[in-house]
């Protein structure tokens, strides 16, 4: 079943910065990466389909029906992360959780308790977050945005700023709800050696253009690694426009 799909995507700003004519699809139990540098267009891509920005052309569809016109719907099945986690840092992690949760009809203690230990705060629910390290507020962010059960998860650079082992972290939360509960992920980041670690999928993109859009098994056949393969295909496209 198709969860995303974007057709002809244009969003640019007054600086000529943005998206244009991006189009792709996402597939559930996705594991999808926009890979491309600082400024290259993946959070406003990711906010368009998110209802945060207003693109200028192109379709949005999610979970078959338009934005435009099940908007409210659509929203309550998906989870977001985009940039810094809205963590109230003088509250503890239990009382962020239960502050969210009252936006939500059907979250109670128990799902409250399963968030946290699915990403491994449990034990630290009643530590204020002001208190967490990067990692750990990263990873109540997640909780935050998993808090509804969503079908589907968008996360902006979600590896931003933590160590070796707080990717680790997140990377393993990522791949077991994927596995258990077939939720697809819609991730960015600029960093080629997570994306190749954690999706199944990528896209390219740079300048504002979607430079290619594959499977990770592809990307990776005739490439050592995905950093090779997405400087190959930047390559080839600005011959292409040189041209």
């Amino acid at each position: 079943m198709s969860v995303i799909k974007v057709e002809g995507l244009t969003k640019l700003y007054k600086n000529g910065r943005g998206i244009s004519d991006i189009s792709f699809e996402v597939q559930e139990g996705d594991i999808v990466g926009l890979l491309g540098p600082n400024g290259s267009g993946k959070t406003t891509t990711m906010k368009a389909i998110l209802g945060l920005c207003y693109p200028q052309s192109g379709t949005i569809t999610v979970f078959g029906k338009s934005l435009e016109d099940d908007f409210e719907n659509i929203m309550s099945r998906i989870g977001a992360l985009i940039e810094a986690p809205a963590v109230f840092t003088e509250m503890t992690a239990l009382k962020n959780l239960q502050m969210a949760a009252r936006y939500y009809d059907n979250v109670n203690q128990d799902r409250i308790e399963q968030v946290l230990d699915a990403v491994h705060l449990l034990p630290y629910k009643n530590d204020k977050a002001g208190r967490f390290s990067l990692g750990m507020k990263q990873r109540l962010g997640l909780a935050l945005t998993l808090l509804s059960n969503p079908e589907l998860v968008i996360m902006d650079e979600p590896a931003n700023g933590l160590d070796i082992e707080g990717m680790i972290e997140i990377r393993e939360i990522i791949a077991a709800l994927n596995q258990k509960y077939n939720t697809t992920f819609l991730i960015s980041s600029h960093l080629s050696s997570e994306i190749e670690k954690t999706c199944s999928k990528v896209a390219v993109i740079h300048e504002g253009h979607l430079v290619d859009f594959t499977t990770m098994e592809k990307a990776l056949e005739l490439n050592p690694t995905l950093e090779d393969y997405f400087l190959r295909k930047v390559r080839e496209q600005r011959k292409e426009t040189t041209l």
